[in-house]
């Protein structure tokens, strides 16, 4: 080969490589779309007077569903606008508003809740995980009725009325940053609003979430507490075989100290077992449920999962598990339920003092 055409194939070759080793540099977000799911929640309280025993509190709620498209990004590349998918809210106003006329003590009570026409925009920093989100309502005021009532010179009236408030979230910015594995963030303070003659203390949080195909959920006991130490199973087919082939997918993990578990997993739907256990003396019922979890690019479920605990001990027909069940405590335990009452197991059961 001639050196000029060496040269050129190892220039090639050169620019293939750094360009194959930008795109390992590369952060995921510039890579790929992705879904978020995020929340916002604000509460206001009025803070009345010495001596004045006015309420009122406010709360707006809004989930939210968005995605990054780095090939819809603006300049810079690597600053992601939250594109906005699916949106929804509630608020809702409870106050009861003293007030003193020609002497006399005049009370305004009303509770009202409805839709929140919530907007937001926003921008994730594939680089640096910056996060900046504006809220918005399209300046909605929310409508309360009301119950005027008091003593005047004729005696005790009655009137009704309507309070307006204004939404709070209406042109709120928040911003943070996600945390070291690039998939959350949060925020959270607390605020003073002055309207009318009154102060209202504000409190906001608020989350973004990055939707990583995975199953992931809480296990707890009977008692609310956490469970920790147990397997989880999360099984799919095997979509990438013949249709004549039969084949499983499997993922594992295991409960943290906080009961919590996550397991990666792709996009599609998984069956998930939860194996029961004897430890310490204490038999701990798992759970398992067929196409329990359907994960979607928008969608990742959360699962809630109640582990029952029993003292091995007080349960009957002990020698089963080991004999007939091999160990199988899931088994075992649908076996003694068929065959036993709930009252009869109840009494078996770990208390909360154990």
């Amino acid at each position: 080969m001639h050196m000029r055409g060496v040269w050129m194939l190892l220039g090639v070759l050169l620019l293939a490589a750094v360009s194959a080793a930008e795109d390992e540099k590369k952060p995921a977000l510039l890579a790929e779309a992705r879904g978020w799911r995020g929340v916002v929640e604000l509460e206001s309280q009025l803070q009345a007077g010495k001596g004045d025993r006015s309420e009122e509190v406010q709360t707006e709620r809004a989930e939210f569903f968005a995605v990054t498209d780095p090939r819809k990004s603006a300049e810079p590349e690597h600053l992601l606008p939250l594109l906005v998918g699916r949106i929804q809210g509630e608020w809702a106003v409870r106050l009861d508003l003293r007030e003193k006329r020609s002497g006399r003590e005049v009370a305004n009570k009303g509770a009202e809740s409805g839709r929140l026409n919530f907007v937001f925009a926003g921008t994730v920093d594939a680089r640096t995980g910056a996060v900046r989100l504006r809220f918005g309502t399209r300046g909605q005021r929310f409508s309360v009725k009301t119950t005027l009532s008091g003593m005047d010179t004729d005696g005790f009236a009655t009137f009704r009325s309507v309070a307006l408030r204004r939404s709070l979230l209406d042109g709120l910015v928040e911003i943070g940053a996600l945390d070291e594995g690039g998939l959350r963030a949060t925020g959270e303070r607390e605020f003073e609003v002055k309207r009318g003659t009154f102060v209202r203390k504000v409190r906001i949080r608020w989350s973004l979430e990055r939707l990583e195909p995975e199953v992931r959920g809480r296990v707890v006991d009977q008692h609310g507490q956490p469970v920790e130490g147990l397997q989880v199973i999360a099984r799919t087919r095997d979509t990438s075989k013949e249709w004549f082939e039969s084949g499983t997918l499997v993922r594992e993990a295991k409960t943290g100290a906080d009961g919590k578990f996550r397991v990666p997993v792709e996009f599609g739907t998984w069956g998930v077992e939860i194996p029961g256990r004897v430890d310490g003396g204490v038999l701990t019922r798992g759970w398992v449920q067929p196409d329990a979890a359907q994960i979607r690019f928008d969608n990742v479920p959360d699962f809630k999962v109640e582990a029952i605990r029993y003292v091995f001990a007080r349960l009957p027909q002990r020698h089963l598990l080991e004999r007939k069940f091999q160990g199988d405590v899931n088994r075992y335990m649908a076996f003694i339920e068929r065959r036993y009452s709930k009252a009869s197991l109840a009494r078996a059961r770990v208390s909360a003092t154990n």
